[in-house]
């Protein structure tokens, strides 16, 4: 009866609920001796790019939606880098999810980021203005987001940014410094508005961030 009730639940899907049932199986088989790692029922649906995957590390149950553009770099303009991208498990990302790794991106478990969001270790040298700056040497920050994180859609992770875990950064953010553990950012560039109190199990306001 159980397998009956099975079969009648996945016959009563959508088209697109089959889709996203299978997309584990069908991109882990795809991606799996392409990359460093890529873990159990974990899936990038229909990606935009991805470049030098062998230098990224997925772990189980990660899912990644449309048009992801994940790239690492690892020579520009004769330039020698050294990009890895490591993603915990239970990892969720939005559609849009733009990455560039010049040097390493660890994202830890259970991290949720919504769509269009941009995470990137690399910036462009101006110290040198009479080029174009697409042939400017390229500085690259390792950046770091710990676990149970929730990163709002649009926000841009600039190199060099560590945010600890249990935060929570506002939609559109742009984080540009460190935002420690348990703390809610927003703005342009991010400011830290609350704390969570463990002793109170609340979120505290925050009135100067510049103190924590």
């Amino acid at each position: 009866m159980k397998k009956i009730y099975k079969i009648k639940k996945f016959i009563a899907l959508s088209k697109e609920e089959k889709r996203i049932l299978f997309l584990p199986y069908y991109y882990g088989k795809l991606f799996r001796r392409r990359f460093g790692n890529f873990g159990k029922k974990s899936y990038i649906d229909k990606p935009i790019i991805i470049s030098n995957p062998q230098y990224i590390s997925i772990g189980n149950h990660v899912g990644i939606w449309k048009n992801a553009r994940i790239e690492c770099i690892d020579v520009w303009k004769g330039q020698r880098l050294n990009p890895e991208i490591i993603i915990g498990d239970g990892c969720m990302f939005g559609q849009g999810l733009h990455m560039a790794a010049g040097s390493k991106i660890v994202i830890e478990n259970n991290v949720v980021i919504s769509s269009y969001v941009l995470i990137s270790t690399i910036a462009h040298s101006y110290n040198v203005v009479d080029i174009h700056p697409l042939y400017a040497s390229l500085e690259c920050k390792d950046i770091y987001i710990g676990n149970n994180t929730l990163i709002g859609a649009g926000v841009k992770i600039m190199p060099g940014v560590r945010i600890g875990k249990g935060c929570v950064i506002g939609a559109n953010a742009v984080v540009t410094r460190e935002i420690p553990d348990y703390c809610i950012a927003v703005g342009i560039p991010a400011t830290i508005t609350k704390k969570y109190n463990h002793e109170t199990n609340a979120w505290e306001d925050i009135k100067d961030d510049c103190m924590i």
